[in-house]
């Protein structure tokens, strides 16, 4: 359901497989149509739209490494560098220290994007989806939110289309939060570096894009 959340995020309808919240341990009774699941998903995907938004290169490697290395001088591990990043984006006092909040409004400029897409207390995104009624604790994360599923929604269709037109019979079986999973058959593996390809080519640069292959999910 693209529309049960605010910011666009997807949710399942009531009566439905659970998809989106069935637990780790039950999802390997979860078994292809074809020869086996390919998941695909962006690199710190969330992060990325920041980055995007901001018209700020992407980086190649690992973005919470980037982090690392980049905004905490390598003060921080890579964990701890994710937990403040998310707790910087999502307001969360208590995960993230005033001087790592510093350093990161020092690089990502959260200003210049709520002064362009948070007007009134109203968010239009890039892609013109409208959020109402967003004070400005929650604008930021609503704006990052939405436009990042929004993008892969995109990238998801776009996906789609090459596998109806090329593949042979391989498709999209579902998403789950930020990751594509498609139903493959071997004979449609050649196709896969130009998936991979579609999904890394955004409108806010070329995200790393993560795969993994396997039997069930």
């Amino acid at each position: 359901n693209q529309f049960g959340a605010r910011t666009g995020r997807l949710t399942t309808h009531k009566g439905t497989m659970p998809i989106l919240t069935l637990p780790s341990s039950l999802r390997r009774g979860i078994l292809p149509q074809h020869d086996f699941f390919v998941e695909l998903d962006f690199n710190g995907a969330e992060v990325r739209t920041l980055l995007g938004l901001l018209q700020k290169a992407q980086p190649k490697e690992d973005i919470h490494t980037f982090h690392q290395k980049t905004i905490f001088n390598n003060k921080l591990d890579r964990s701890s560098a994710k937990v403040a990043f998310f707790g910087w984006l999502y307001g969360s006092k208590k995960t993230v220290t005033p001087e790592q909040s510093d350093a990161l409004n020092n690089y990502y400029d959260k200003a210049s994007l709520l002064d362009q897409y948070w007007k009134d207390g109203q968010i239009v995104t890039p892609y013109k989806k409208v959020i109402p009624n967003v004070d400005k604790h929650h604008a930021l994360n609503y704006l990052v939110q939405s436009t990042a599923a929004e993008l892969l929604i995109k990238q998801c269709l776009k996906i789609s289309y090459l596998l109806e037109k090329k593949g042979h019979g391989s498709h999209v079986s579902f998403m789950i939060h930020d990751s594509i999973i498609l139903d493959m058959k071997k004979e449609d593996l050649p196709l896969l570096d130009a998936v991979i390809y579609l999904m890394s080519s955004t409108n806010f640069g070329d995200f790393t894009v993560n795969r993994k292959k396997g039997s069930n999910l």
